[in-house]
């Protein structure tokens, strides 16, 4: 029961939280800190547990749609069989969602206390291949160790506005639907973005990258992309695809910024960007209009074989 479940998460935040402050049991700081992360393994291990019910989470979560007539033949046991079967699978749905929500909640609200790191921002947290078939919230939260978000899905929109990463955050293969929020994010060593796919309105506006960020072969579709007031020491765009309107308006490229191979379809925008180092731009190609007003280059800067479709 799902009553049960939330019961058992609830025990074992509790028990991370004994570990992390029992000196009595366990005086060395690292043997507690190793028995907090066994339960922040498992907590993690349910986040990424499969649920069958999560792919028709689209359907389950409108109101009974069929026709007694037209799917059933005017079969009134049949319909009605059906029709007791996705209420029980839509309340499933939604107390799973509740206990997986509650799980996010929790370790969320531990890893920030105001604007400083949370008690539980030294942990590893891998989250790689699930399905999050609701809204994701980490905004403002700390991440101080190695964090694994690679291939999952974001089906419901994430925040990760004002999060710092100190260690690697792993992005590799995600799917971000619907909104997607950076902003003021800082990622202070590598942030992997690698194939990525951005199908919602996409903010990294203010964010720092301040290693390497790695965009290869990522693809922004459908909504718009802010990368405004953004700064990159390092960034990898190689083969990136901006189907939409790709925004770089004042943004910092300290050290090298490659673009080749890009593919900006709709409006790019790099008014008063300042590219300190190399920038790349070979074989890009522009299929929208391009605006480098008031963009700073200080060394030098490649455009072979690119090809300018637009205005």
């Amino acid at each position: 029961k799902a009553s049960i479940r939330l019961g058992g998460v609830y025990t074992l935040v509790g028990l991370v939280d004994e570990w992390l402050s029992d000196e009595k049991t366990t005086s060395s700081p690292e043997e507690r800190h190793k028995e907090g992360q066994v339960i922040i393994n498992n907590l993690c291990a349910y986040i990424r547990s499969p649920l069958p019910l999560a792919e028709r989470a689209e359907q389950l979560d409108k109101d009974y749609a069929k026709d007694l007539q037209n799917d059933f033949d005017g079969d009134i046991e049949k319909f009605d069989a059906d029709k007791r079967a996705f209420a029980r699978d839509k309340a499933a749905l939604e107390e799973e969602r509740q206990v997986r929500q509650s799980i996010i909640k929790e370790i969320r609200e531990h890893l920030h206390n105001n604007k400083e790191p949370g008690p539980w921002s030294n942990f590893d947290y891998n989250f790689s291949n699930a399905y999050f078939f609701y809204p994701v919230d980490f905004n403002s939260s700390h991440f101080h160790k190695l964090l694994d978000f690679s291939a999952v899905n974001f089906n419901n929109g994430v925040d990760f506005s004002l999060a710092s990463f100190s260690d690697s955050a792993k992005f590799s293969g995600a799917t971000f639907d619907e909104e997607i929020e950076f902003s003021g994010t800082t990622f202070s060593v590598f942030a992997n973005f690698n194939g990525a796919i951005f199908s919602g309105w996409t903010r990294f506006s203010g964010a720092t990258f301040q290693w390497l960020a790695d965009f290869n072969t990522a693809t922004f579709a459908k909504e718009g992309t802010d990368f405004s007031n953004a700064n990159f020491q390092n960034v990898n765009f190689y083969q990136t695809i901006f189907s939409e309107y790709a925004i770089f308006r004042e943004t910092t490229f300290v050290q090298n910024a490659t673009f080749a191979d890009t593919n900006f379809i709709k409006d790019a925008n790099f008014t008063k960007a300042i590219f300190k180092n190399h920038a790349n731009f070979s074989d890009a190609t522009f299929k929208g209009s391009i605006n480098f007003i008031n963009a700073t280059f200080t060394k030098d800067v490649e455009f072979s074989a690119a090809k300018f479709t637009g205005n």
